[in-house]
């Protein structure tokens, strides 16, 4: 069975349920690691609440059959013994979720849960890390290269430098936003299987996606600023690891959804984190870019 309509309900750790989601809600939810395994769920078929690793392959069926189909029967039997009394009654199938049972209300916080969520945050802050040196980069040397052809009497790329270090995080706000309203993904976060969606599933409009990107670069990275942009980095990582949730996506209405990469994309990452990170500190997207410009 599919459940395609929205009947699941999931419990939180004070044993309050919260739905009805649909299966493929249910699925995006336990990608991002907004519930784990040990959360408890329930759906309309069922009589019970069973933790959400029952949900694996064939375990949904054999849960059915464990407790909606078993409790089925029973009522089957009950309704042929009162029919032959003439008072049989129709069964009506459950449409509000059982009381959380209180043994279960807290789902188990395992070590391999809070690893799931620490790799997710160290993609986004590898993502994050890419698109800021690399389309910050070059965004901010297009505009210099724009200003100083208009200014040529400025001073050289090389004293310009240490004055522009904002610029990467501020212009990656109006080009993350485009990018994140039309397909949902920058470069960094596909290459780290990442996507950027509403709660619906589909991709920010523009006014979403500017809500987040300019949240994200000032609460998250501090405008880049040295050490509090370090500071605000570690602060929003582990507010996700806690939480599951960045403020930015909470006021936006935005989630990240976390599909499966392998070690290729984490060592492509690592490279062009490096190599942005070297680029930008010998001034190269001011001063080679600017160079290789000038040529054309």
């Amino acid at each position: 069975m599919q459940h395609t309509a929205a009947s699941w309900y999931v419990a939180d750790a004070e044993g309050n349920a919260y739905g009805p989601y649909t299966r493929q809600q249910l699925d995006q939810m336990r990608q991002a690691a907004q519930v784990s395994e040990d959360h408890l769920v329930w759906c309309l078929e069922w009589s019970e609440w069973h933790p959400l690793r029952r949900l694996q392959g064939n375990n949904a069926q054999a849960a059915l059959a464990a407790t909606g189909g078993n409790s089925e029967r029973s009522a089957g039997s009950a309704s042929a013994g009162r029919a032959s009394s003439g008072n049989a009654q129709p069964k009506r199938k459950q449409s509000t979720p059982p009381k959380v049972p209180k043994a279960a209300a807290k789902p188990a916080e395992d070590s391999a849960e809070s690893g799931k969520r620490f790799l997710i945050a160290l993609r986004r802050w590898l993502a994050r890390g890419i698109d800021t040196l690399w389309l910050g980069g070059i965004a901010t040397g297009l505009l210099v290269w724009l200003w100083l052809s208009q200014e040529p009497e400025l001073a050289s790329a090389e004293a310009l430098f240490p004055a522009l270090w904002l610029l990467p995080v501020l212009l990656l706000v109006p080009v993350e936003t485009l990018i994140l309203a039309i397909v949902g993904q920058t470069p960094g976060k596909a290459l780290l299987g990442l996507r950027v969606l509403t709660a619906e599933g589909s991709t920010p409009g523009l006014g979403a996606a500017f809500l987040r990107t300019r949240i994200l670069a000032l609460r998250g990275q501090a405008l880049g600023i040295p050490l509090l942009g370090i500071l605000a980095n570690i602060a929003a990582g582990s507010n996700y690891i806690q939480q599951q949730q960045t403020r930015w996506d909470e006021r936006a209405g935005t989630k990240v959804i976390a599909d499966e990469i392998d070690v290729t994309r984490w060592v492509a990452a690592l490279f062009l984190l490096i190599m942005g990170a070297g680029l930008w500190s010998e001034g190269y997207w001011i001063t080679g870019f600017l160079s290789w410009l000038g040529g054309l």
